[in-house]
């Protein structure tokens, strides 16, 4: 997912989200915000509402990352194995497959399990082309939803 965002975001990348293309899906997650425990909040909405008018300081990986989605974008990160676009169809098939065998085995899918992520199910080339094309759709209607200006 960062490969689809951090081009949206800075201008250091140089290439766009379209010039890639999802070949295997690994396994995806959700995020949480934990936050200390003298902050009266107990959602976001409620962090959100204290924070006003005070300067709470965070921790992230950088501007560009997921870290820094706005309020409402619900969203379960995911990792994958992408691809040039121009990558020839017989590699994109074999990599495909070699990845779909790493997902079922019982270590790798006990292994995402541990960090609290989910194995994903194996998805056919056509199912991931439309899986990355709606993120590609979705991230750059948020960015252009809070006017996201690269830096």
């Amino acid at each position: 997912m960062e490969l689809v965002l951090a081009p949206l975001a800075l201008n250091a990348v140089k290439f766009k989200p379209e010039d890639l293309r999802l070949a295997a899906m690994i396994g995806s997650t959700s995020v949480l915000m934990p936050i200390r425990k003298d902050i009266p909040a107990a959602n976001l909405d409620e962090f959100i509402a204290w924070a006003k008018g005070r300067a709470p300081t965070c921790g992230s990986v950088g501007i560009g990352s997921l870290d820094h989605l706005m309020a409402g974008f619900d969203f379960d990160p995911w990792t994958g194995v992408q691809l040039a676009r121009s990558t020839p169809e017989p590699a994109v098939a074999r990599i495909d497959r070699a990845m779909a065998e790493v997902v079922k085995n019982a270590g790798v899918r006990s292994g995402l399990e541990g960090t609290g992520s989910l194995a994903a199910r194996v998805m056919t080339p056509a199912e991931l082309d439309r899986l990355y094309a709606g993120e590609i759709a979705r991230c750059k209607a948020l960015a252009k939803s809070i006017n996201l200006q690269p830096r």
